[in-house]
């Protein structure tokens, strides 16, 4: 199985038995004692077990930790504003394309009512086939 950090240290939460903090995407925290883990979720042991969704999971760190860093300030990023789009130049209406002329092709006409090779074989094919049924 391969190995990447994020299993290195769920292993190391486990079998160490300390108590994690886990922050989510959504910026909800939860801290635990890491019970089990595999490939898709991780279960967390405190007063009611809980499944958390690797995907999900932002930081993994100390539960002491998460707490330090709690109780220094941080400053608050200003919102982002987005700018309104511009409205879009008005176009003038389409004009009408000329008519096309007329092309003329050095290729022989074929009488009319005679078919191609693949219109003959089509033929000959559903001819078979009547007869089979």
């Amino acid at each position: 199985m391969n190995s990447n950090p994020f299993d290195d240290s769920l292993e190391d939460f486990c079998s160490r038995g300390a108590e994690a903090a886990l922050v989510l995407k959504d910026g909800s925290q939860l801290k635990g004692r890491i019970k089990r883990f595999d490939g898709y979720v991780v279960f967390l042991e405190n007063d009611v077990d809980v499944m958390v969704y690797r995907h999900s999971v932002l930081k993994l760190s100390e539960a002491a930790a998460l707490e330090r860093s709690e109780t220094q300030p941080q400053p608050r990023p200003e919102p982002r504003t987005v700018p309104a789009p511009k409205p879009r130049p008005k176009t003038p209406p389409r004009q009408k394309r000329p008519p096309r002329k007329e092309q003329s092709f050095s290729v022989q006409q074929k009488e009319p009512g005679a078919m191609s090779r693949m219109g003959e074989e089509l033929l000959k094919w559903l001819k078979n086939q009547k007869g089979n049924e």
